[in-house]
């Protein structure tokens, strides 16, 4: 991954794990981290702590979860 650059890094994790970015203001938010120092490692664990990825998550085991049939007894 160290052949891609902070912004693709960005872009690449926001699709991955929530959806595309629909604000400049989002990326730059993050681009900012990284110009002041964080590391890719701390973008990532920074951003699986945050809410909106944490909803996301929950809302997939929702999904899934809801989707199941229920096992006969």
């Amino acid at each position: 991954m160290s052949d891609i650059s902070d912004r693709e890094f960005i872009n690449e994790l926001f699709n991955g794990m929530l959806r595309p970015i629909t604000k400049k203001e989002e990326l730059d938010t993050w681009i900012a981290k990284i110009d002041h120092g964080s590391t890719w490692q701390d973008v990532l664990k920074e951003f699986t702590a945050s809410v909106e990825f944490h909803l996301r998550v929950q809302g997939i085991i929702d999904s899934v979860v809801g989707s199941r049939r229920k096992k006969a007894v």
